[in-house]
């Protein structure tokens, strides 16, 4: 989600007013991609399901969150949880943020 809400921004900026003037979508690109999605975490952040998450400005590791990928073994089997594979963030000040697998 935080990459569509970059290139819809990114894009609505790029777009011309004038609709006889044409549009380059290959202006929309992975550098362009990246730089709005730090650009909008350093000014509002990203609504996430705990709670707005904020990102450091020279890492982009979240601040006061920990976020991780988990992976699903057996998806129909329900008694059986998740495994974090890779992890980001301390959920508290007084740990390290490292970011990297688990």
């Amino acid at each position: 989600m935080m990459l569509v809400r970059a290139v819809e921004s990114l894009a609505a900026r790029l777009h011309h007013a004038d609709p006889r003037q044409r549009w380059e979508p290959d202006s929309v690109n992975p550098v362009g991609v990246h730089a709005e999605v730090l650009r909008q975490n350093a000014g509002q952040g990203y609504p996430g399901v705990a709670g707005l998450i904020r990102f450091t400005p020279d890492s982009g590791e979240p601040v006061d969150k920990r976020l991780a990928l988990m992976r699903v073994e057996q998806v129909p089997d329900v008694a059986r949880a998740p495994v974090e594979v890779f992890r980001c963030g301390a959920a508290d000040a007084s740990g390290p943020a490292a970011c990297g697998p688990a």
